[in-house]
């Protein structure tokens, strides 16, 4: 009687508490130093590694992307005879392997590649530097394959690409924004529209919103005026320009010597996240003013954006040499982490950057 009685006790307390919940999987950062021959997976958290891959990065840094889902690692190495990698994130097998020519060999991660924020298009810059003549390269992420041939109709060779969750991909040049077409129908590749056209003469970041109905550009539109922010209402026939040092109070020859600027969106859309060289700004989308203003450890060599859209992550150099430091600051809390990773190289500059669940 005793044990049946202690039986049924904790079948009672089994079933009122229920099953246990698995713990959330740690946020993870995927990093590359360039000429360190790895790209390191960590835990954002604390900088604990979880894994090193290697690659070949002799020629320029390693680029690399991490899927919305969290799931697929996307590694751009080797020479003018480049190589794609796709990862499994939990096993770290390799799915699929694309050779292509030319990649951009830079010494950064600005515009190497940009994954789409459906995570269904990887775009490729290349360069042929005997002929001196850029282009994009389009992988089809669902199928793992590549598009025969690069996009038509850019205003520009190298424009910067943004995207939004919800399919639409823009490519930015200097004076013109264009929404990008995916292959329909019988088509091949993608294609470009008429677009509309706004006043910045370079660009250096931007973003969309997840719905794809805003668009938001970071950039300057002549050397006496200084950084602007443009903003597009998808499908108005004109942009909007602010002036960014009036937005953020500083002087207006503080922004011009910023080695790294990225801008992202908010899961809410209701801010935006600007990154200008040692500072991180946070900007409310409806009113463009300044709601929160934090100083970063040191200047950023990258920042992005976790896939949730909720925190930023930034990389910064440390004391040590052989070390980087992860900054993770909550959009929503104000909340800070700092975490330092051994890379094992004596170098901490230039870096590439992502981030994935």
């Amino acid at each position: 009687m005793v044990r049946l009685l202690a039986f049924l006790l904790v079948l009672i307390v089994n079933c009122a508490v229920g099953p246990a919940e698995a713990e959330p999987e740690p946020l993870r950062a995927y990093l590359s130093v360039f000429q360190s021959g790895q790209v390191i997976v960590a835990k954002a958290a604390n900088g604990a590694v979880i894994r090193r891959i290697p690659v070949k990065d002799r020629d320029g840094i390693a680029a690399i992307a991490v899927s919305h889902a969290g799931d697929s690692l996307f590694v751009v190495d080797d020479s003018l005879h480049s190589r794609l990698r796709v990862f499994d994130t939990k096993t770290f097998s390799v799915l699929k392997e694309e050779h292509f020519e030319d990649r951009v060999l830079n010494f950064s991660d600005y515009k190497l590649m940009h994954l789409s924020a459906d995570g269904h298009w990887l775009f490729l810059y290349t360069y042929s530097y005997p002929g001196n003549k850029s282009g994009i390269r389009v992988f089809d992420a669902r199928h793992l394959e590549l598009l025969p041939s690069e996009i038509t109709g850019l205003a520009c060779s190298r424009p910067l690409l943004a995207s939004a969750a919800s399919g639409s991909v823009f490519a930015l040049c200097p004076g013109r924004i264009q929404e990008l077409s995916p292959p329909t129908g019988g088509a091949a590749n993608f294609t470009s529209g008429a677009g509309v056209a706004h006043q910045l003469t370079e660009i250096s970041a931007a973003a969309a919103t997840s719905d794809g109905h805003h668009l938001y550009i970071v950039g300057t539109a002549d050397a006496n005026v200084g950084w602007q922010l443009v903003q597009w209402d998808i499908g108005g026939v004109e942009t909007a320009r602010r002036d960014l040092s009036a937005m953020l109070d500083v002087q207006p020859n503080a922004l011009g010597g910023y080695r790294t600027s990225w801008l992202g969106v908010s899961s809410s859309s209701r801010m935006l996240a600007l990154v200008l060289d040692s500072d991180l700004w946070l900007i409310d989308r409806d009113t463009l003013r300044v709601s929160a203003h934090d100083q970063l450890p040191s200047p950023a060599l990258a920042a992005c954006m976790f896939p949730d859209g909720d925190s930023v992550l930034t990389l910064h150099s440390a004391q040590r040499a052989n070390e980087v430091r992860l900054g993770v600051r909550s959009l929503a809390t104000g909340a800070h982490a700092l975490a330092a990773i051994r890379t094992g190289w004596n170098k901490v500059s230039p870096a590439a950057l992502a981030a994935g669940p």
